[in-house]
């Protein structure tokens, strides 16, 4: 017993002894200096967050002013006195020997939260990069355009073509004409007796070129068939473009070969049908068209006929299934057109597309495409001049609108034109015209198997992706190269020589253009503040960028590409 309380005074002791070494003297609180030590990281944080979310200064100071002025957030400055000790808060010693926290100090030391950061607007590279989809997704435009740039590269394209005459026009985004320029002297004209190889179907080279000298436009006639089938018989109620010929032609069978072709898949280069070399009388179908004595529903009707049974010589393909471009299939919609209004198709064409747009000067009677208005080459027939068929480019920029206001195709046609028309069939990409290296510009989908800018087929409408946006297009085998950027500008580049100005170097040229300008978007929401962002080249990664080296090898023109 006496040895217990020996150790029980022995504790009391030494825990005496131990208590008497605390100093309780409390550390004094320094209010000044909260923020500059311990809320100084996260002020920088702040101020950063302030810049990147377009807070204006006042809210800022406004914010740090009333976090050094609350009282409560009381800490202690980790700093060393005179001596290099370091003053660290101390502890009272309680009556019970418990530790007690400062006078004000809180008892939790939580992190001043973060000011809630305010929302930005923002797209993904495909919503700026889509333009023609801008006023769906309620986005809005601002463009700048280099027109500078533009003739700079019309000068420097027509004398790296040896002075070939060129009638260049140039719209706005709002589809307005804000250039037009005729550079250069130098074309092919058209032979008054044309023969059926092409090199007979012009004259020598000469000077003397206008924007109003007539010349063919051979494939850029596509866009405008599309154009007329869509306003002449879908626009009217008279028809659709997924109608099978059958339902349409009775001299076809329901169980013939192409009885299941439809106007969208001829438009896309998707029927199947045959092709044949227009160049030459040893095929049935180009000897039945250059027969004078024969009309051309009859030469229709049995190009309909022929199959890998009654022509074995080309290749055909079910209906829908493989796209492959084909000029031949077009005739069948003048025989559609015909049977739908039964007015005979150049005489469509000249009510529903030419006339409305006062293109004067274009017509079906053209020699170099050894086409006639009673016999008309559909897909490649038409003459035209350089100032005459801007019409119809500005009128498709125009969302079906003719420059003075005119509805000549419906907003609905002119979106069918612009959307992808091979569906699901075989090719419908760069190997609808499998021509290797065909580059018209520095960005491209894929460089798998072949180098091809032309990614896609509408109706009578290539797609390519362009510098800064989506670009729908035509070029042709002679006569020019037409562009529509929807909603940033369109253009028309006219020529007429052989041999032709090379599509690649007009693509070039306009890939340029695009560099030297300004494209801006933003969201077009009410009562939602503009932000804009520019559109980046290539669509910030959605395609290839070729680098000049690559455009050089690929093309052989030995380019200087400036990047922009």
């Amino acid at each position: 017993m006496i040895f217990l309380k020996v150790e029980i005074l022995f504790l009391i002791v030494v825990f005496a002894k131990w208590f008497s070494d605390v100093d309780a003297t409390p550390q004094p609180f320094e209010d000044d200096n909260i923020l500059l030590e311990e809320t100084k990281s996260h002020s920088l944080r702040y101020a950063g967050d302030k810049i990147r979310h377009g807070r204006d200064d006042e809210q800022g100071v406004g914010v740090k002013r009333n976090l050094s002025s609350n009282k409560k957030l009381k800490r202690f400055k980790d700093t060393k006195d005179n001596t290099g000790t370091t003053n660290e808060p101390k502890v009272n010693k309680g009556s019970k020997g418990t530790k007690k926290e400062p006078k004000d100090v809180p008892s939790s030391r939580q992190p001043t939260p973060e000011p809630e950061p305010v929302r930005v607007e923002t797209m993904s590279a495909v919503f700026r990069y889509e333009t023609s989809l801008w006023d769906e997704r309620s986005l809005k435009g601002k463009v700048t355009l280099d027109i500078n740039a533009f003739e700079e590269g019309l000068l420097q394209l027509s004398k790296e073509s040896n002075n070939v005459g060129i009638t260049a026009t140039l719209f706005n985004e709002k589809s307005e004409k804000i250039f037009q320029k005729t550079v250069g002297s130098e074309y092919s004209p058209m032979s008054k007796t044309p023969g059926i190889p092409f090199a007979e179907r012009y004259d020598p080279k000469q000077s003397g070129w206008t924007g109003d000298t007539q010349f063919a436009i051979f494939s850029n006639t596509k866009a405008i068939v599309a154009a007329t089938y869509l306003s002449s018989v879908v626009d009217t109620g008279l028809g659709a473009l997924d109608e099978p010929i059958h339902e349409i032609v009775s001299e076809v069978g329901i169980h013939d070969t192409f009885a299941n072709v439809t106007a969208r898949m001829v438009l896309s280069h998707s029927s199947g049908a045959g092709w044949f070399d227009r160049h030459s009388l040893n095929n049935p179908h180009y000897k039945c068209i250059y027969d004078l004595t024969t009309t051309m529903e009859e030469c229709v009707l049995k190009y309909l006929q022929l199959d890998a049974t009654t022509e074995p010589t080309t290749k055909y393909s079910e209906p829908g299934t493989v796209a492959s471009y084909n000029n031949e299939a077009f005739g069948i919609l003048s025989l559609l057109i015909f049977r739908k209004t039964g007015k005979k198709y150049t005489d469509v064409v000249a009510e529903y597309m030419t006339t409305p747009l006062g293109m004067l000067e274009t017509s079906y009677d053209c020699p170099a495409a050894k086409s006639t208005s009673d016999k008309p080459q559909v897909a490649f027939g038409i003459c035209t001049t350089g100032h005459d068929f801007p019409k119809f480019v500005q009128m498709l920029a125009n969302k079906g609108l003719s420059h003075d206001g005119k509805r000549v195709l419906s907003l609905n046609s002119v979106q069918q034109m612009f959307s992808r028309g091979t569906g699901t069939a075989f090719h419908g990409d760069e190997y609808l015209i499998p021509i290797e290296n065909q580059i018209f510009g520095t960005c491209i989908a894929r460089s798998a198997g072949i180098y091809n800018t032309v990614m896609g087929y509408g109706l009578g409408v290539m797609f390519m992706p362009g510098n800064k946006g989506e670009l729908f297009v035509h070029a042709s085998f002679v006569g020019g190269f037409w562009i529509i950027a929807p909603g940033r500008y369109s253009a028309y580049i006219a020529s007429s020589s052989l041999p032709k100005v090379s599509d690649q170097r007009i693509g070039l040229m306009m890939d340029m253009f695009e560099r030297k300008s300004t494209f801006m978007v933003s969201n077009n929401f009410p009562g939602v503040a503009d932000v804009w962002e520019e559109l980046t080249t290539c669509g910030n990664g959605m395609y290839t960028e070729l680098s000049p080296v690559q455009i050089n090898r690929l093309t052989g023109l030995k380019l200087t590409l400036e990047k922009d």
